[in-house]
This record gives structure tokens, C-alpha cells and sequence, in this order.
């Protein structure tokens, strides 16, 4: 079977990376990507190309850098040719681009100082090159276009194993590419680094491109990534590349770790081995001059908001699993509710909801406005119960929090430990009054407490629509009707962060509301006439939506101790959004400054 795999010394490899880009976002984890691949193609106990075969290009300014390396190593390679692609993908109806470090953005800039990738095509597929296996990897956005691209028609000579093309897409033609922030690598090349790195337990003795592209595939698609893209001619698919490493014993026994590798999670089903990857400490709750909250803000800053179409939610019809010890403290819930609802009390019913298993965060290089991808797992409100108990002693002598929360990253907690979602609104009336609620004793989750004016928690079975993944900004959009009886042709609505209660561990999203039409006597007199959800708040406030007021009424001593960890931080952003940063914190600090005096 080794027989099957290219010859090193008869190949050539162009690897080419944007990490830095002049009129782009950055990319760092680009140069990470180069280093690892470039590691595994070299490596003998994978394949064992000659270094000097290896074309390594980071952040190449003009076309030709890119070009003359390619055409060059074309001609040379008798067996494979490899080109990879890391960075900023650009479309326009001229096709798709390959962004340098200097590629601007304005429409059909990108012809003149970028990288067309018909250039690549013919000098790959279409050229004169002796080579007989051709693979394109390119994991940039629109990749896809250059997979439904017309495939060269490559012959093998007789004395060849296997002939044939492979084109390689980090997505489809019109959907973004993604590189989490303080990811090790971009998304698709992590899981493709991560398949050659570790090889696939009963997999054949080298693995082909068919083989590694499905692992890949599927591993992406789970974890909430895009779905990647495929064309192959000839025998592309029956390609080998690498010798299948999971054949020569566990990845930590073999040495040569990669370059910033991590260390994965081990999966098997849904059941995953949790190991931290980061300190907590770098996430910083959200402060308000003496005020300080358990709200983390991991994405979204006020001024730019998080548009609809960049926020994609995958479910995965698979339910959440309790550990044995929170297991035992959720069937204590369960029952103490039975015995509620038998005697006839005020008690919790067992809605069905969600887990955040997954959150991940890429950026659109035109815009730079972030992209966000959610999956979510099945999971009930007793589950959710059940891990709000943090400070409770587990039969190990832990509590939940220091067990579950504490010792890892806020992105990385446990999916169980995430089994509830919630959106709150920011509500300002036609007239710039801002909706302040407060919610009543009867709720399970901060009674009694001051919180946004509206706010509702993911259902599994009122937010599905035709078995359609839910869409969060329609969550808000119930919250806004349940609860202050307001439809969707009333107001604008916006997204102002995505967010983490760092005291409880629910995910949650933060939106601002401008009505308009109705005013503050409308809105009064509405609730006067009933709603649907009334019950969930037992007051209302109206305050001057204005940076005074408002930073007046937050840290007016009445309500001191009784917000919501997610209120502050809300309005906070809210008065951003309308009067910018620098204002906001200019006169909120002169307003401090003036009740301490006071």
C-alpha cells in the first residue's frame, strides 16, 4: 500500500498564506497553518517531502510571488503538485480571488492586486505540468467557487498507481471561510492538521483524499463550522497523501508534536473527555465605575451591531448527558417539583431547551463584522436547574462551580453546564424613554431582580420552525411580544452582543429595540390591557434615554444589589450604540463622579 503514495523527490508542494493584510483583518493563526502542514508533507513517518520541494509563501505582496513559484514547481513535479491557500477570499462576478497583503477592498479591486484563482487553475489543471496527482487546498471564503470551476482533464502515464485532481474548499461559493479568534489554527485546516497529525483509528495503511476529506467534513459540520466543498476528475478521490499515523499507536506516543498544536477533545459519541485550553483570567467581567457584574461580553461592542445573517445556530438532535453527581442533584429537582405540583404550590414545569455545546467566531473581511456559528444540543430546564446549584458540595468534596466552571476557559465549560440560552431587549420608545423592567418573584432565574425590558430563554419546541435550526433574533422577537405586546413591524431590531453570565453559565444574546410608533403612554396603557406573559415582571420603570438618566437610575441606591448581571451591561451598550464610546464614557464618569460627591 505504500507503493500508493507520491513520490517525494518526483513532487512539488506551493504553500501560500495571508496572516497580514493592509486593508484586511489579520489572520495569525495563517502562519501556524503554513508551519504545520509544511511540517506533516515533510515529515518522513507521513510522507517525507524533500525540503526543498516545499514552497513555503507568507503574506506575498504582489501576483507574481505567488505565480512564478508555482509555474515553476509545475514543471518540475513528475508526480504530485500541491497548492494550498490560506487568507482573505474576494468574489465578484469576475470569479474568485486570493487576497495579498496588499488587496484593497473596493468591488474589482481585487483583479489588480490579488491572486485570480483561473491563474492557479491553468497552471495546475490546465498547464504543461508532467505532474499526474494535482491537489488545490484553499480555505478562504467563496473557496467553493473554484470547486464548481471546470476540472482540467489530467492523463496518468501507464507506469503511474493512480492519476488524477482534487479541488479542496473551506466552504461553499458563497459562504465565509472561519478562523475563531485564539484558535491555533483556522477552522478547516485545524481539522485537516488534526486528521494527518493523528490518522484515523481502522483506517487503510495510507489514507487517501476521499477518506481524509470525509473525516474532515464531518468533524467541521459538528462542530457547527460550514460545510466544505469537494470536486474531484479522473481518480482524484483515490489519491494518497499521508501514511495513516493512528496505525503506529496513541498521537502522544509517537513524538514530533506540531507546531501550536492543541490538544483535542476526546470524543466518543457525544461523551467528551473536557480538558481546559486557557485561563479564565483573561476574560473580564463586565465593570461600571463601582458597579462589577458576571456578564462577559465575547462579542460586540455597542457601536457596530452583529447583523442577522451573520449569526448561524446548528442543532444537533442529540440530548445533553449529566455527569453521575449532577445527575443525582437534578433527580432531587425533579422530585421536589412532583411534590409541588401534587400539593397543589407554585412549582417549575420541565420546559425543553437547549445546551450550547459550541460557540465559534470568525470575521467577514469586507466588513470585518464578526460571524458567529452556534450548535446546540437538546436539553430541559431541570438540567439547567440542576447546574445552577454551583456552590453545592458534590460527593467528591467539589462544588459544581469549582468543578465544571472554574478550571476552564469560559468558550470551553461543558456543554451541560451551558443547558439554557436567553435574549434580552432594550426597549426605547418613539418618545426616548428607556423600558426598565423588573422581574417578579415568580420566575426561576434572578427574581425579584431589575432587568431588560424584555427578555425570553431559547425553547426547543415554541422556536422550532418546519424542523429549521431556531433563529435567536425571533427569540427576542417572542420576548417582545409575550411580554410587552409588541410585533415586529413596530420597531427595529438590533443585536448588540453575544454574552455569557459567568455567575450561572448561560449563553445569551443582547438586543436593542427602537419602537416606532408606540410611545410611553401607549406602552403603559397596552400592558393595562393585558399580556400574554405579564406575570414574568411585576414592574416597569421609564427612564430619559439619555446618558445622565440612565447611568443616574442604575446606580441609584434603591436598587443597589437588585440588577440582573446582564441589565447593566446591556444598557451600557445601548447608550453606546446611540451616542458612541467615547461619549458614554466621558459623561457617565462626570455623573459618577458628581453621586459621589453627593
Amino acid at each position: 500500500m505504500s507503493s500508493l503514495l507520491p513520490r517525494p523527490e518526483r513532487s512539488q508542494a506551493v504553500l501560500v498564506g495571508g496572516s497580514q493584510y493592509e486593508f484586511h483583518p489579520d489572520i495569525e493563526s495563517v502562519d501556524r497553518n503554513l508551519d504545520a502542514l509544511c511540517r506533516i508533507l515533510t515529515d518522513p513517518a507521513y510522507w517525507g517531502l524533500p525540503q526543498e520541494n516545499c514552497h513555503v509563501i507568507r503574506n506575498p505582496e504582489r501576483a507574481d510571488d505567488v505565480m512564478t513559484v508555482l509555474e515553476t514547481a509545475a514543471e518540475r513535479a513528475t508526480d504530485a503538485l500541491i497548492f494550498y491557500f490560506a487568507g482573505h477570499g474576494l468574489s465578484d462576478e469576475g470569479g474568485l480571488y486570493l487576497a495579498l497583503k496588499n488587496t484593497r477592498k473596493p468591488r474589482f479591486a481585487a483583479r489588480y492586486d490579488s491572486v485570480h484563482y483561473e491563474w492557479v487553475r491553468s497552471a495546475m489543471l490546465q498547464g504543461d505540468s508532467p505532474a499526474t496527482r494535482r491537489i488545490v487546498i484553499l480555505d478562504c471564503c467563496y473557496s467553493g467557487q473554484a470547486a464548481d470551476e471546470q476540472m482540467g482533464v489530467v492523463m496518468g502515464d501507464e507506469n503511474t498507481d493512480v492519476h488524477g485532481t482534487v479541488v479542496w474548499a473551506a466552504t461553499t461559493p458563497t459562504r465565509l471561510a472561519v478562523a475563531p479568534r485564539e484558535a491555533t489554527y483556522t477552522a478547516f485546516t485545524g481539522e485537516l492538521v488534526h486528521t494527518l497529525h493523528s490518522g484515523i483509528e481502522g483506517g487503510a495503511e495510507v489514507l487517501d483524499m476521499d477518506t481524509i476529506f470525509r473525516r474532515v467534513s464531518r468533524s467541521l459540520v459538528a462542530k457547527g463550522y460550514p460545510q466544505p466543498d469537494q470536486h474531484n476528475r479522473a481518480l482524484g478521490g483515490q489519491l494518497a497523501l499521508v501514511r495513516n499515523r493512528a496505525l503506529d499507536g496513541p498521537a502522544g506516543d509517537r513524538g514530533g508534536s506540531l507546531p501550536g498544536a492543541p490538544v483535542p477533545a476526546l470524543v466518543r459519541g457525544r461523551e467528551r473527555a473536557f480538558a481546559p485550553f486557557g485561563s479564565s483570567a483573561s476574560w473580564e467581567p463586565f465593570t461600571w465605575g463601582p458597579l462589577q457584574t458576571d456578564l462577559l461580553i465575547v462579542e460586540g461592542d455597542g457601536e457596530s451591531v452583529i447583523p442577522e445573517d451573520s449569526v448561524h445556530v446548528r442543532t444537533i438532535d442529540e440530548d445533553v448527558e449529566l455527569p453521575d453527581d449532577l445527575y443525582a442533584v437534578r433527580a432531587r429537582i425533579e422530585a421536589e417539583q412532583d411534590a409541588k405540583r401534587l400539593a397543589g404550590e407554585q412549582y417549575f414545569w420541565n420546559g425543553l431547551n437547549y445546551a450550547v455545546d459550541r460557540v465559534t467566531i470568525g470575521r467577514i473581511a469586507e466588513s470585518e463584522a464578526p460571524e458567529i456559528y452556534i450548535q446546540l444540543l437538546n436539553s430541559d430546564y431541570y438540567n439547567f436547574q440542576a447546574t445552577q446549584q454551583l456552590d453545592e458540595v458534590l460527593p467528591d468534596g467539589l462544588t459544581v462551580r469549582a468543578k465544571y466552571v472554574d478550571p476552564y476557559d469560559p468558550l470551553d465549560v461543558p456543554a451541560f453546564m451551558g443547558s439554557s440560552f436567553g435574549t434580552n431587549v432594550a426597549v426605547i420608545t418613539r418618545d426616548e424613554k428607556l423600558i426598565v423592567s423588573r422581574r417578579s418573584n415568580m420566575v426561576g432565574s434572578h427574581p425579584g431582580t431589575w432587568n431588560s425590558s424584555a427578555n425570553e430563554a431559547l425553547s426547543r419546541v415554541v422556536d422550532n420552525s418546519a424542523r429549521q435550526a431556531p433563529n435567536i433574533f425571533n427569540v427576542a422577537r417572542r420576548g417582545l411580544s409575550e411580554e410587552l405586546a409588541l410585533s415586529p413591524d413596530e420597531y427595529r431590531l438590533n443585536m448588540l452582543a453575544l454574552t455569557i453570565d459567568k455567575g450561572t453559565h448561560q449563553w445569551g444574546a443582547l438586543f436593542m429595540a427602537r419602537l416606532r410608533r408606540v410611545t410611553s403612554d401607549e406602552f403603559i396603557a397596552r400592558r393595562s390591557r393585558g399580556v400574554s406573559d405579564k406575570w414574568e415582571h411585576d414592574r416597569h420603570e421609564l427612564v430619559d434615554f439619555e446618558i445622565d438618566p440612565v447611568t443616574r437610575f442604575i446606580f441609584d441606591e434603591e436598587r443597589t444589589g437588585l440588577w440582573s448581571p446582564t441589565a447593566p451591561g446591556l444598557f451600557y451598550l445601548a447608550l453606546v450604540n446611540k451616542y458612541g464610546k467615547v461619549a458614554v464614557e466621558r459623561e457617565s464618569a462626570r455623573v459618577l463622579q458628581r453621586i459621589r460627591r453627593a
